[in-house]
């Protein structure tokens, strides 16, 4: 049930609002009404215990806060700039630049400006004098989240729409160097304290508004409530009106994962730490923020400040890492101490979001099964408590649970789905219910800073009444001096070296554009992928874009990747990329390199290579909390012949350590923004295309080893046997029929560019068979060495989706030994040298190679006695698998030759070669398979002008793939 349903449940029900009457008799103490076992707030109908008339005892007062998430949330002025555009563009005005802006700063209700940049207002305000110009006035608008400048003296007619229209007044201030800042504040405000740990940054925007063919500049500033600082000093001041009072948290206080250093939490938790320690808080409890850097870190990192933070459902098999389960807290009261204990209730989803919790030997268990027992030993103690306060940042379905199935709470803080910014206070009189009988804890809402009232019933001393009031903070309220001072230092460090812009608008020419969460995901998955050289990227979801428009700088976008998370890379084979594409399809990942859910033909802009094993990048998180792990090891190689295919990507400053997701994404991006496009210039505006557009097509040069096979073979030939054809150097023509074990290569070195594509290839095969003390005969004696050319960028259609390229090749075929003569000499040996022009096909589906074309060929062992041949070719290779391990490849080569004038016995008029194997991998490199060829051949002479037959068959080990160099 929300808070505003409950609300309405109060209101339209008179039994909520007024005790009720006293029952007949008292019910049994185990029944338990079925509709207080399904959640509701009380059972239909329940027998009701009724408090005797007295006086109710003073309230107990608990300030509470929580997920606030630390100190450095930022809320730009996105909407004031929205309402702003839409009066201007009524009366022809139109917002035409913004671009955000670090480097102003405020201190009350002045406002300080240099150049825009952190890095200019750290030298003005270096601790030499200011000295400030006589003001004058300028027109703006102040809201209370954020504050309008506009560079005019009077307000144009369409400033009249926004609300909080006002004046101020604005000076030159000059630093001793020449240096100038201007200064903005109310006309009844004093000059501030020029010392820099004074002020405090604010989110700004900076832009200019074309109107009557001239601009107008305006700045936008945000006024940030519940701001940490100010929050630190109304709870100061809350606890010294009411020293009782109890200040608890319930959870996600602290800041995560740095977002200016890599690697590390952030900056400012040492701030955060000392503030609740200052504030001395009775209760707190670990949120998903204060976890994320471990449970043994988090409980080393607050002990010096000796922070009572508890967690129920929390179990450590170390018991140095054990937290208290509950914490009772005593307030004094004239009739005997009034005691309210607290349990910290942790979301489950914390253990499935951070690995290192596990490997601690952390779990955050069931948040019903592990706190009912507690609550029951509370209320069975010596001692129980008169009210019991469970605090949670869990939301959803685990905050349900929580109301519909925990017994014994009186008190459930927080729910931070519901905020209390408009709350003004909230008040619930509670029935005096017993254990077995209560209904669902009273939920208190959570947004900031908020307080809760308790009071007890003077006799029984049973909570009777809770009255709620949030504690608004606001941008002019006063700040801790101590709380600025530590925020604007760190940031005065670090903000100078991160302002540079690193991103495009999102929208080019649309200025108030901001990116969408799909594209900026995308936008960071390219640059996971590419810059740690992975073919593939699957990455978990990913915190949102930053929601400022305008260029973006490198701190906006680092402030979207404050992930404490390292990168690994997963070797996956290409004839699993199609399983990995079907199995993602319904999680819910960022992935770029290929279609989730759709046919894979390639990988970016290549063909899938079925023989290539492919890199496939993800965060070590996703993969040890999410299904992407799974999916990915599923995949992986499990032959025991196999190298670990999970490595992780090392990093630029220390190649012995594991990259970060932050430090990969930025140093891509910073490199796609300091490489200047073609024909363009270097900067932020190039970035999104390049990352987007161009960089997923982009054939980016490779260089490949691709091993079509080396290995041994058994295999059964089946020869000619035509003395017709016995002068033909061709061993597979001239042997004998046989039986034998042989071996064979084929080997190329690759390269492919937008422009060209190359090989250098090698294949080679050699066996011999000995009979008894007989010499040994060879069976097959070839080599051919090869080299080709194609030129992709002069490609055209021929029939879709078949388009053919211009290629050629120079090829050297020969032996690595000369047939032998009957009479035990050496004959010549093939040496024969050829040049091939003709088109190519490029890949479609499972057609590898598909080449035709004229050659011109040399007998290099005889150019005295045999003329140039000419002729046609035709060659091609396909490839495709069956399921996830069989794969069946097919090859074939048939040459036609021309007549000559010296035409004699040896020569061909056809020479044809065609193979097939069917394979099954043992191991990623490794396959065994079943072979057939066939070699077909027919002379140019009346002594051999018929067809010729060879076969083979045999069985085949071979090593086989694709390597990346």
């Amino acid at each position: 049930m929300t808070l505003l349903s409950l609300g309405w449940a109060l209101a339209a029900t008179p039994a909520l609002a007024q005790p009720s009457p006293e029952p007949a008799s008292a019910p049994p103490t185990d029944a338990v009404p079925p509709a207080a076992a399904e959640g509701a707030p009380f059972a239909d109908e329940p027998p009701e215990v009724s408090f005797p008339e007295a006086a109710p005892s003073p309230a107990v007062r608990i300030i509470y806060t929580g997920a606030a998430k630390g100190i450095g949330r930022h809320f730009p002025p996105v909407e004031l700039l929205q309402r702003l555009d839409r009066r201007a563009t009524i009366s022809g005005a139109q917002v035409q630049t913004v671009k955000v802006e670090h480097g102003v700063l405020a201190q009350r209700e002045a406002l300080l400006r240099t150049d825009g940049t952190m890095a200019g207002m750290v030298a003005f305000l270096d601790g030499e004098p200011i000295t400030c110009g006589a003001p004058s006035t300028v027109v703006g608008a102040l809201t209370p989240r954020d504050r309008l400048l506009l560079d005019v003296a009077k307000p144009p007619a369409w400033l009249s729409g926004i609300r909080g229209q006002t004046t101020f007044l604005r000076q030159t201030c000059t630093h001793p160097s020449g240096s100038s800042a201007t200064l903005t504040r109310p006309s009844d405000s004093e000059l501030p304290d020029w010392g820099l740990t004074a002020w405090e940054t604010r989110e700004a925007l900076a832009g200019t508004i074309a109107v009557a063919g001239h601009t107008m500049p305006f700045l936008a500033v945000s006024e940030p409530p519940q701001e940490h600082s100010r929050t630190v000093h109304r709870i100061t001041e809350l606890r010294a009106t009411d020293p009782t009072a109890i200040y608890v948290d319930a959870g996600a206080h602290l800041d995560g994962v740095s977002s200016v250093r890599d690697g590390q939490p952030s900056l400012h938790r040492a701030t955060g730490l000392r503030d609740l320690a200052r504030v001395d808080p009775s209760v707190l409890v670990p949120g998903a923020t204060e976890l994320v850097i471990g449970g043994r870190a988090f409980i080393e990192e607050q002990a010096p400040h000796d922070l009572p933070y508890i967690a129920t459902n929390w179990a450590a098999e170390d018991p140095l890492l054990e937290l208290p389960p509950s914490l009772t807290v005593e307030v004094p009261h004239p009739d005997g101490p009034l005691r309210v204990a607290f349990i910290g209730i942790l979301d489950p989803a914390i253990q499935r979001s951070n690995a290192g919790l596990a490997a601690e030997g952390i779990t955050i268990t069931d948040p019903i099964a592990a706190v009912q027992p507690v609550v029951t030993a509370l209320e069975e103690s010596e001692s129980p408590p008169h009210a019991i306060v469970a605090l949670t940042t869990a939301s959803g379905d685990v905050q349900e649970r929580i109301r519909r199935e925990l017994r014994g709470v009186d008190l459930l803080i927080g729910d931070p789905s519901l905020a209390t910014y408009r709350t003004e206070r909230r008040d619930v009189e509670l029935r005096p219910l017993d254990s077995d009988t209560k209904g669902a804890a009273v939920t208190l809402p959570m947004d900031g800073l908020a307080t809760a009232d308790l009071t007890f019933d003077a006799a029984s001393r049973q909570l009777r009444h809770v009255g709620t009031e949030p504690v608004p903070v606001a941008a002019v309220d006063p700040v801790d001096p101590t709380s600025t001072a530590a925020v604007t230092t760190v940031r005065a460090d670090v903000y100078p070296a991160l302002e540079s812009p690193l991103v495009g608008p999102a929208v080019p020419g649309t200025p108030l554009a901001t990116w969408d969460t799909e594209r900026w995901h995308q936008l960071v998955c390219e640059a996971v992928r590419t810059g740690s050289d992975a073919d593939i990227a699957v990455l978990a979801p990913l915190p949102p874009p930053p929601s400022t428009p305008g260029p973006l700088t490198e701190l906006q976008a680092l402030a979207s990747l404050a992930v404490l998370d390292t990168l690994e890379v997963h070797r996956i084979p290409g004839t699993q990329l199609q399983r990995l594409a079907d199995r993602l399809d319904g999680f819910a990942t960022v992935t770029c390199g290929i279609p989730v859910g759709q046919r894979v033909s390639k990988v970016g802009p290549r063909w899938l290579e079925p023989d290539r094993t492919y890199r496939v990048v993800t965060s070590h998180q996703a993969a040890a909390t999410t299904a992407i792990g799974e999916v990915l090891s599923s995949l992986e190689s499990t032959s025991v012949l196999d190298q670990p295919t999970v490595r992780p990507v090392p990093s630029l400053e220390d190649p012995t350590k594991p990259a970060t997701l932050r430090s990969v994404a930025l140093h891509r991006l910073r490199e796609v923004r300091d490489t200047p496009p073609e024909g363009g210039v270097a900067g932020p505006d190039h970035v999104a295309q390049a990352m987007l557009v161009d960089g997923p097509m982009a054939w980016d040069p490779l260089f490949l080893l691709r091993v079509r096979r080396v290995g041994v073979q058994s295999q059964s030939f089946q020869g000619v046997d035509d003395p017709a054809f016995a002068e033909v150097p061709e061993t597979l023509a001239t042997s004998p029929s046989s039986y034998t074990l042989g071996s064979t290569a084929d080997l190329a070195f690759e390269y492919t560019g937008p422009a060209l594509w190359s090989d250098l290839r090698a294949i080679g095969a050699f066996s011999r068979i000995r009979a008894g003390e007989e010499d040994p005969e060879e069976l097959a004696d070839d080599l051919l060495l090869s080299t080709s050319h194609s030129l992709p960028g002069l490609s055209f259609p021929v029939v879709t989706p078949v388009r053919l390229m211009p290629f050629g090749e120079v090829a050297y075929d020969t032996e690595f030994t000369a047939i032998e003569e009957e009479d035990g000499g050496t004959g010549i040996a093939q040496s024969d040298l050829s040049l091939t022009l003709g088109l190519s096909a490029l890949r479609q589906g499972p057609i590898r190679a598909l080449r035709f074309g004229g050659f011109v060929n040399r007998d290099m062992a005889r150019r005295d006695e045999k003329p140039p041949e000419f002729g046609g070719r035709l060659d091609w290779e396909t490839y495709q698998s069956f399921g996830p391990s069989v794969k069946w490849t097919t090859a074939a080569g048939v040459f036609v030759y021309a007549d000559t004038a010296d035409d004699d016995a040896s020569d061909l008029r056809l020479r044809a070669l065609g193979e097939t194997r069917l394979l099954l991998p043992l191991a990623t490199w490794l396959d065994l398979g079943v072979y057939g060829q066939a070699f077909a051949l027919r002379g140019r002479t009346a002594v051999n002008d018929t067809l010729g037959v060879s076969t083979t068959w045999g069985v085949t080990l071979d090593m086989a793939g694709a390597f990346a160099l």
